[in-house]
């Protein structure tokens, strides 16, 4: 339960070239590769750490159409495989195949709305990281460029509302040729506070805490991202009605996403 808001800090891109007012295919694949580690400091309860580590791989089909204001963005999830370390059995992923997400792309590149058909858990390792597949990609960007920009997602599901807010610096900072097509780099640091509720049988639980990372993105000469890496850290708080003071939750998570032929 708690594993998931932590992934949502985890950064992933697409340019808005890609979607935005330049020509791109309406449909694109992609692989998301997620590794993690939270650790809970159960001191107050008069035991030691636990460690939980988790991973996995998703595969998903983002389609892209105009529309009056924008553009419809639908993401399918494909198939999900969970490693041998993770919690969530492989059954649970299974059961999510075929879930969607729908948003609405603005022409300034800001995502909005983006909800799951679905609330199960598996879907909720995903929903963190699908609201940032769309950041504030500086339109024509070139080298020696940089931006920022501030987005709020929200995430519901299983009984959890947890509210984030990332602030994004970004810089083009070089080309590179992948697979034989030249690239963009483009860098990325952020920083992010997240507020939110539990409900487990023991009662709500709240959350607060802040985060840290960087990105790389590589992204080709029509805007398409070729891949990207990220990795981020995270310190929260967590009240638990039990507890007698809160409980201290780190995080770390590694995403790698993938353009598929």
């Amino acid at each position: 339960m708690i594993a998931r808001p932590l992934t949502a800090a985890a950064l992933l891109t697409l340019s808005l070239a890609a979607w935005g007012g330049q020509p791109a295919p309406s449909t694109l694949k992609y692989r998301i590769d997620l590794k993690g580690e939270q650790i809970v400091d159960l001191s107050a309860f008069g035991q030691s750490e636990q460690h939980t580590q988790f991973g996995g791989a998703a595969f998903i089909t983002v389609v892209a159409q105009d529309t009056s204001g924008g553009r419809t963005i639908d993401i399918t999830l494909d198939s999900m495989n969970v490693d041998s370390a993770s919690q969530l059995p492989q059954s649970m992923a299974d059961s999510a195949k075929g879930s969607n997400w729908h948003g609405l792309l603005a022409p300034n590149g800001k995502i909005s709305g983006l909800k799951s058909t679905s609330k199960s858990t598996a879907t909720g390792q995903l929903d963190g990281l699908l609201s940032l597949l769309f950041p504030r990609v500086k339109v024509g960007a070139k080298v020696g460029d940089s931006w920022s920009d501030t987005t709020d997602t929200q995430t519901d599901n299983d009984g959890s509302s947890i509210s984030v807010r990332t602030v994004t610096n970004y810089s083009a900072s070089g080309n590179e040729t992948r697979n034989g097509t030249k690239a963009l780099r483009i860098d990325a640091a952020f920083s992010s506070s997240r507020t939110g509720t539990i409900n487990n049988p023991q009662g709500q639980m709240t959350l607060d805490g802040t985060g840290v990372g960087k990105g790389t993105y590589l992204l080709g000469p029509d805007g398409r991202l070729l891949s990207s890496e990220s990795t981020d850290n995270g310190d929260l708080s967590v009240v638990v009605p039990q507890a007698p003071q809160p409980i201290p939750i780190k995080a770390s998570n590694n995403v790698k996403i993938t353009l598929l032929p």
